[in-house]
């Protein structure tokens, strides 16, 4: 029917909320380094299988926890190096500084991705919190140049702090400048 709006069926809608889910998303995270200590241990000790422990960081940084997500770098951090310690020794090419450098280049992707994450995380809380506080008028406002007060869209005048205080989320305070007090109390100032 025209107008009406599919609704999804329940497994659907129920699969949905289980993504969206905390626990979810650290079973996911836990799976994901498992599998890449798994990799790490399938590979010789010069390859930074490390590295891929990033997408953990990435996954935590979804929950939006900084303690999961420092958590789970530990974790990427321990596995890293067990999975260095584990791995099958290199094929007698590989320089020990090479591999040595490959495991630290992996455990600095690993901090860096959660430290920096977390820094991104926090600052688009802080601008979302900041732009729920912003009410922005936009458009074109017809204001008389006598008096100025403001045509709304029913055709009636306000003042212009009437105005403002119905269409912003302004507070005023009403003052005297320095030259509306001298224009118009200046002799009593004397």
């Amino acid at each position: 029917m025209l107008g009406e709006v599919e609704e999804s069926p329940p497994v659907e809608r129920d699969w949905a909320r289980i993504r969206r889910s905390r626990s979810f998303r650290i079973v996911l995270g836990l799976a994901t380094a498992a599998v890449v200590f798994l990799a790490d241990l399938l590979m010789p000790q010069g390859a930074a299988m490390g590295v891929p422990h990033v997408l953990v960081i990435l996954i935590s940084l979804r929950i939006g926890d900084g303690r999961v997500t420092y958590s789970l770098a530990l974790l990427c951090t321990l596995l890293t190096l067990w999975g260095f310690h584990l791995s099958p020794e290199s094929v007698g090419t590989m320089d020990p500084v090479v591999i040595l450098t490959n495991r630290l280049a992996a455990l600095l992707s690993i901090w860096s991705a959660a430290f920096l994450g977390i820094r991104l995380t926090k600052a688009i809380a802080q601008r979302e919190a900041a732009m729920k506080e912003i009410k922005i008028l936009k458009g074109l406002l017809p204001i008389c140049a006598h008096c100025k007060k403001i045509r709304d869209g029913q055709e009636a005048w306000v003042q212009l702090e009437e105005y403002l205080l119905h269409h912003s989320e302004a507070i005023f305070s009403h003052s005297i400048c320095p030259g509306c007090m001298d224009e118009h109390f200046g002799e009593y100032l004397e």
